[in-house]
């Protein structure tokens, strides 16, 4: 119910800078003694070179020569106020007004002045002055409440845009604005309704008063009369697409059992609604081709919208679309590159698919982007070896674990195939220092039974062997690891030992695979 009130609240966001130009004012007299003229002169230069000092020091000699001139005081009062000396720029306000109470702009100054010192009241008199001044141009208007809103002060600015429509002329945008205030301030229920209801009557045509009307309804659980206020809208505003997701949240909250396909087609088409709120409308919907063309229609509207592209990608890898699924997560890492999630996820399917380049490619780019994060020498150091490149695996392997922190389990998978790739060089000594090293992270029973059997099958250190051989047995019923045993045992002349975990090790096989011709050798 809330994604045009989540709307409302970014546009308030919208307002920053739009009148920045209009609010430059420079005194437009010229002094009469010399005295004065020299200063004036000689401020204005100072002004220039951005020197404030020297600038309050010449206006100040102006003032003390032609003290009857408000735009001497005018132009204290600016610079005290850009130097942040705030009491000091109000009392010079305040003599420029006394001399000239209808300038507009000595009272805009003074109302940010007034805004610095938290006199709420008196700025807004102040600007409300500078606004009147101006009655067509709503960018400086908006202005004035973007002063009041950066310095938290909600009443104020819907006062502001209030001030124009009970002085000037109602406004169907300023209304709107007012609006947004409205539903994000701390009014009540019954003075929001009657809000709303006026601006129905003021604005017959406008379709978005009677939506916030009904999603009053809608968030007090009155879907009896939301509903039917949605249906109304649908059929008088067919393009206000707002009211097809409304009213099918109607319809999932209250549990109509009404089939809201149809308002989903139409409502994900709008660009205005979050993506977030359309996919997880998506819960409701049980026929996967129906999924399937929503997101196809939601990814026309939000193209880059990064948290629909991870949707989308993890859909196609959970239907074994894994191309599909490929070419998603590509959009969403360029759209979204900050993200540990997706960029393992990413890496993951790579991985998954055997695409050892692609997974060296974004393993590194993943690296540049987190180079703390050794999930990512992991897979690098794995693609490496895959593609035959221990060098590149073992250099991968070991940054990874320079920054392995509070992760055992996977310090633990680097070590262990640190080892594999320092095996594969034929570097046996710095192979056992790399097993060794997993097991000080976590003893997994699988890289204890490689160890023992590397070990074995290099004649090195048997009894080793056969501490991490029993270790590794008596954690997991396995039929290699009972091979393994086996071996171990045939080395140290254990013969019935090792024939009987034969023995043990085949009986684990299925039947239907035969006999195991390396257990039939053992």
């Amino acid at each position: 119910m809330n994604s045009a009130r989540v709307h409302i609240v970014v546009l308030l966001m919208l307002w920053a800078g739009f009148a920045k130009g209009q609010t430059q004012q420079s005194a437009t007299f010229e002094p009469s003694n010399e005295t004065a003229q020299r200063a004036y002169f000689l401020a204005q230069n100072h002004l220039v070179k951005g020197d404030l000092e020297q600038a309050y020091a010449a206006f100040q000699t102006c003032v003390d020569e032609e003290p009857d001139v408000s735009g001497f005081h005018f132009e204290l009062g600016k610079i005290e106020l850009e130097l942040g000396r705030y009491e000091s720029s109000l009392k010079h306000l305040n003599e420029a007004i006394e001399l000239e109470t209808t300038n507009d702009w000595y009272h805009y100054y003074r109302g940010q002045t007034n805004l610095t010192l938290e006199k709420y009241d008196d700025a807004w008199a102040d600007l409300m002055v500078w606004a009147k001044e101006r009655p067509g141009d709503l960018e400086s208007l908006d202005l004035v409440a973007e002063l009041f809103l950066v310095s938290g002060e909600l009443w104020h600015a819907y006062q502001a845009y209030s001030f124009y429509e009970d002085e000037i002329a109602k406004n169907l945008e300023v209304r709107v604005k007012r609006m947004m205030l409205v539903m994000n301030s701390q009014l009540n229920e019954r003075q929001i309704v009657e809000f709303v209801n006026d601006a129905i009557r003021d604005f017959p045509e406008e379709p978005l008063f009677v939506f916030e009307r009904a999603g009053l309804h809608a968030s007090n659980g009155d879907f009896s009369k939301a509903i039917p206020i949605y249906e109304a809208l649908i059929n008088s505003n067919p393009e206000f697409l707002e009211s097809y997701i409304s009213l099918a949240k109607c319809h999932v909250a209250s549990e109509s059992g009404t089939d809201i396909y149809p308002l989903l087609e139409k409502g994900f088409k709008s660009v205005d609604i979050d993506s977030g709120d359309k996919m997880n409308l998506l819960l409701s919907i049980n026929d996967d081709a129906q999924i399937d063309t929503l997101l196809l229609i939601a990814l026309d509207a939000h193209p880059e919208d990064p948290r629909l592209n991870h949707f989308i990608a993890m859909r196609h890898v959970s239907f074994g679309r894994f191309e599909d699924g490929l070419s998603s997560y590509e959009k969403v890492v360029q759209q979204n590159p900050s993200s540990i999630e997706v960029r393992e996820e990413y890496l993951f399917l790579l991985y998954k698919m055997k695409d050892w380049e692609g997974l060296v490619k974004y393993s590194k780019e993943a690296l540049t982007y987190f180079p703390l994060e050794s999930v990512f020498n992991y897979y690098e150091g794995v693609a490496h070896a895959q593609l035959g490149d221990h060098k590149n695996a073992v250099k991968a392997f070991k940054e990874g674990l320079t920054i392995v922190f509070d992760a055992p389990e996977l310090g633990g998978i680097l070590a262990s195939n640190l080892a594999m790739s320092y095996r594969e060089l034929g570097e046996l000594k710095k192979s056992y220092t790399a097993f060794e090293e997993s097991l000080e992270y976590i003893e997994d029973p699988y890289v204890m039974n490689n160890y023992a059997y590397f070990l074995a099958t290099d004649r090195v250190d048997i009894q080793r062997a056969l501490d991490l051989s029993t270790k590794a047995n008596n954690a997991v019923l396995e039929a290699n690891f009972l091979d393994t045993h086996a071996l171990v045992l045939f080395l140290l002349n254990r013969n019935e030992d090792a024939l009987e975990m034969i023995r043990q090790a085949k009986a684990l096989l299925p039947v239907e695979l035969g006999p195991d011709a390396v257990f039939l050798e053992r």
